[in-house]
């Protein structure tokens, strides 16, 4: 199985994750301790001189560089299209490349360093150069779908992270429509995992056909509905468990109504913002988080659920975290209630029960029933 070394918050890592996933391929993760300078140790030089994550170990692979790890996955998985053939579309993948690393890195990449870590920078100098890529890539994506060819490519994965994470650089996208259509789109890829900061869809997702632009709607509507049956009930659970394995905040709150209320163990919530800020906390201290949910009962527009997850701290202790929901929806199927009582068992690594790659949980993989929980 192929092994990434990374940080959680880096959305260098988060790219390499990204694009395991939407090649469907398994891999396990190490969670580099950046306040002990692990990436310093001569464990870790040893695996990269530069002393910088990500590493992906796949064999007698070693691959350094988020970049170069695209590009290793998209040629030796991607059955030509995420790493195309033709020498002309390879050359504009690779030109998109240097642009993740130079123009993404000293723009987006350290504006978000700024305001979200507090990193002194040259904040005009990243302005700047941030302004000029977003207008570069309004430009490429104004008649087209990606940023090379007709399919998404390596090239979208490597620019999609940091500029996903305007929010966290207090970038405002308004201004750049075919930019926000483009991550809708990736967003709605299979496979698609998403990390705590980034931009959500305002449920307008823009295609082109030909020289026309088709403006698709996604429902305002999160079927499905009640009153539910026992399969639409389980469907329901299963599509917040997914949603939650995303890890992705903001995509997250959009299943519930703009008032929700919540109390999620002895903390009370109220509405989308105050929601999404309670999962960016949570995701931001719980590492590896892996999460299972069951049907336990249904009735009209309420249903109940059980639920385990395993994560582990910033210390690297494993916990196995086990509850129950009660959820009551509206008539579009937004959730309007939620109610979770959650109880925290430390565990060993060695006891983890929840081992398939971070993100949705694959179909054959055992139920809580299954392993007794």
């Amino acid at each position: 199985m192929m092994k990434l070394y990374q940080f959680q918050l880096s959305g260098n890592s988060h790219k390499v994750r990204l694009m395991l996933s939407l090649l469907s391929l398994a891999f396990e993760t190490h969670d580099v301790s950046g306040a002990s300078r692990e990436q310093k140790s001569p464990e870790f030089l040893a695996l990269n001189p530069f002393g910088q994550v990500p590493v992906l170990v796949h064999g007698d692979v070693l691959v350094r560089d988020s970049q170069a790890i695209l590009a290793y996955l998209g040629k030796t998985f991607g059955n030509g299209v995420w790493w195309p053939e033709q020498a002309s579309d390879m050359a504009q993948v690779v030109a998109w490349l240097s642009t993740a690393a130079n123009e993404v890195a000293h723009g987006p990449n350290l504006l978000r360093l700024h305001h979200r870590f507090g990193r002194e920078i040259n904040v005009s100098a990243a302005e700047a150069v941030t302004a000029q890529l977003l207008q570069a890539m309004e430009q490429t994506l104004s008649n087209k779908d990606w940023l090379v060819g007709s399919s998404p490519t390596v090239a979208d994965v490597a620019v999609y992270p940091y500029v996903a994470l305007a929010p966290d650089a207090k970038i405002n996208l308004s201004p750049y429509p075919a930019i926000r259509a483009w991550l809708a789109r990736i967003q709605a890829l299979p496979g698609y995992i998403g990390m705590p900061g980034m931009w959500a869809s305002d449920h307008k997702c823009f295609r082109h056909t030909g020289d026309h632009r088709v403006n698709t709607l996604i429902e305002s509507n999160r079927p499905p509905l009640p009153p539910f049956t026992r399969d639409t009930a389980i469907q329901k659970v299963r599509l917040a468990e997914d949603a939650w394995n995303s890890r992705d905040p903001a995509r997250i709150t959009l299943a519930y109504t703009p008032d929700s209320v919540w109390r999620n163990r002895s903390e009370h919530l109220t509405g989308r913002d105050a929601i999404e800020q309670f999962l960016t906390r949570k995701w931001n201290r719980e590492f590896e988080y892996r999460l299972i949910k069951e049907l336990w009962a249904f009735h009209e527009n309420r249903i109940a659920v059980r639920f385990a997850y395993e994560w582990h701290d910033d210390s690297g202790q494993w916990y196995r975290s086990y509850g129950n929901e009660n959820w009551e929806f509206d008539g579009q199927g937004l959730m309007q209630l939620r109610i979770a009582s959650i109880n925290d068992l430390p565990i060993l690594e060695s006891e983890r029960k929840f081992r398939w790659p971070q993100g949705r949980r694959p179909d054959d993989h055992p139920s809580l029933s299954d392993f007794g929980f």
